[in-house]
């Protein structure tokens, strides 16, 4: 049998030993853990639907809310205007305006229950017929909803950018 060189011995008992301490410390940086304690319901799925009908001059909107959370919500409307005998007025109990022009929103001021359905925001138009227009006008409403969050007092925390405009 051959000798073993007396520093290739050392040099390998030593790096088991730095081995073995390496994969000591990494199994317990893999296993530990931290156990948590309590439990709390998480609800998502606020989910929105627009309803809107255009008949003669005039266009009603109505947001449901068919999600099981309650949310918040604004609108945008889009109508062009040509002219100083053409108009586009919007209203509707409980909507709020915020802005001027294409920034304008219409925020509903209440929150929007699971099931159930915001007033109806109404946009009247005036247009004369117009070559550029012709005989029909597109109203285009967009909508945004987000889900209900509440701070630690209870009050409705408003998305961010968001006026604040919800009645509690």
């Amino acid at each position: 049998m051959k000798a073993v060189n007396k520093k290739s011995f050392l040099l390998v008992i030593a790096l088991a030993l730095v081995f073995s301490l390496t994969v000591g410390l990494t199994l317990a940086y893999f296993s530990d853990y931290n156990a948590a304690k309590g439990e709390s319901t998480i609800a998502l799925g606020g989910k929105t639907e627009i309803h809107d009908e255009y008949t003669s001059d005039t266009k009603t909107v109505v947001i449901e809310n068919t999600g099981d959370v309650p949310v918040v919500v604004r609108v945008a409307v889009y109508a062009p205007i040509v002219g100083d005998n053409q108009t586009a007025d919007v209203s509707g109990t409980d909507w709020e305006k915020v802005g001027s022009g294409d920034t304008a929103y219409w925020y509903y001021t209440k929150i929007i229950e699971p099931k159930k359905s915001s007033s109806t925001l109404t946009v009247s138009t005036t247009y004369l017929k117009n070559a550029d227009l012709g005989d029909t006008v597109d109203v285009v409403v967009t909508h945004e909803s987000s889900q209900v969050a509440y701070d630690k007092d209870g009050n409705v925390i408003v998305p961010s950018g968001w006026a604040n405009k919800i009645v509690q």
